[in-house]
């Protein structure tokens, strides 16, 4: 089939084809499969688009013309065995996709708008696919597209599920903008609506394998995330919705210092300056190039280091935190060149200028005294045992 066009109702191109092929192995009543060898679509266009004035898609007005004289369309039957169609090998090349809500679509929204979706160079090749019901599952060996939004699918292979209520890749590879992904990903859903609020409404359970995210990359889900220019290596196993996120075995790199191996979970993202967290820290190793750096979503600008951290250099720690990141509890060994600190220590921030504030116990082992107060001619290294109850971190507050 070659050069077939479909206007819908109001005139508008809703599908053009350029080229379609197919074989057809065969039909199966019994099982009540279609069975296709190949198919093969080739600059094609797909417009699918809700009028302002219309209740129902361009798509769904076309298909009623083929509805039975006389059918009951206001009651909803369900086919306990629907038709399954089966394509042994699936290619699409050069082809374009849009869904459009004139109702809902948002023109100056910078992320994916689902009521105004925009796809081009699409290039998709599945093999063993199958389409049964609602729910569609095949071993994708590429896809590629680029979405109106700047969200650029590079390559993708996996095996994949999608229903209405569930997206899942297994063993999936994916070159996405600046990100390079190789995951097990499962998206849970109430239905497709959820991912317009996919911050709180779209449950996610990832197994990550080595992998390079770029944070901003997020934003294309979650727009607050854009700012967020940061480059994170990571492995672990990452599940939840993404203000309540929890994570396992991870192993997290950023910078050229900054390394996280532990468990941690966090509520209130992506908003960090009210995220509460609790963490289980094997390993955090980091330095105040990279804290400064390390950029935050939307305009939460960037986080103060203070000045203790920078004669400190790079600080390794390990054991427990709990609570927001100026207000916590944290049972902590912390080493640096300036020496080696246990904490069990108490932390807020207090005042109209909210001054760091600190309660607990601290034990030192050949502390710098000299590095740490900038009397480095008068002292030298010292071991002690503290109670402490005071606020500020310059050294003229100490």
């Amino acid at each position: 089939m070659q050069k077939l066009k479909i206007n819908d109702e109001h005139g508008d191109s809703m599908i053009e084809i350029g080229r379609l092929e197919f074989f057809l192995s065969g039909i199966s009543r019994k099982s009540r499969t279609v069975t296709f060898s190949s198919l093969n679509l080739k600059e094609t266009e797909f417009h699918l688009r809700k009028h302002q004035e219309d209740e129902l898609s361009n798509l769904s007005y076309f298909l009623q013309y083929f509805e039975a004289k006389g059918a009951d369309t206001t009651s909803v039957k369900t086919i306990r065995n629907p038709w399954k169609i089966k394509c042994k090998s699936l290619n699409i090349e050069n082809t374009g996709f849009s869904y459009v809500n004139d109702l809902k679509k948002m023109e100056s929204y910078t992320g994916i708008d689902f009521d105004n979706v925009h796809l081009t160079r699409i290039q998709l090749n599945i093999r063993d696919m199958m389409i049964e019901g609602e729910t569609s599952s095949g071993n994708v060996k590429q896809i590629s597209f680029l979405e109106r939004s700047g969200f650029d699918l590079k390559s993708f292979s996996g095996d994949l599920l999608f229903s209405p209520v569930k997206l899942s890749v297994d063993q999936m590879k994916a070159e996405v903008n600046n990100s390079s992904l190789d995951l097990d990903l499962l998206f849970e859903y109430e239905n497709m609506l959820a991912f317009n609020d996919f911050i709180s409404q779209v449950k996610m359970h990832g197994i990550f394998r080595p992998t390079k995210l770029d944070m901003s990359n997020i934003g294309y889900f979650a727009p607050v995330m854009f700012t967020m220019t940061d480059i994170i290596n990571l492995s672990g196993e990452i599940s939840g919705t993404v203000d309540h996120l929890k994570g396992e075995n991870l192993d997290v790199s950023y910078g050229r210092n900054t390394v996280f191996k532990g468990n941690i979970e966090m509520s209130g993202l992506p908003d960090i300056m009210t995220t509460y967290a609790e963490a289980d820290i094997v390993r955090l190793s980091t330095d105040a190039a990279d804290v400064r750096s390390f950029a935050l979503p939307g305009d939460a600008g960037i986080i103060a280091v203070p000045e203790l951290l920078q004669i400190a250099g790079v600080v390794n720690i390990s054991g427990a935190y709990t609570g927001f990141y100026n207000s916590f509890v944290s049972r902590l060994n912390i080493n640096s060149r300036l020496g080696n600190i246990s904490t069990d220590l108490t932390v807020r921030t207090a005042g109209v200028s909210n001054e760091i504030a600190y309660t607990g116990k601290i034990n030192a082992k050949q502390l710098d005294i000299g590095k740490f107060s900038g009397m480095q001619e008068t002292f030298g290294n010292a071991s002690f045992f503290l109670t402490v109850d005071g606020r500020g971190l310059t050294q003229k507050a100490i």
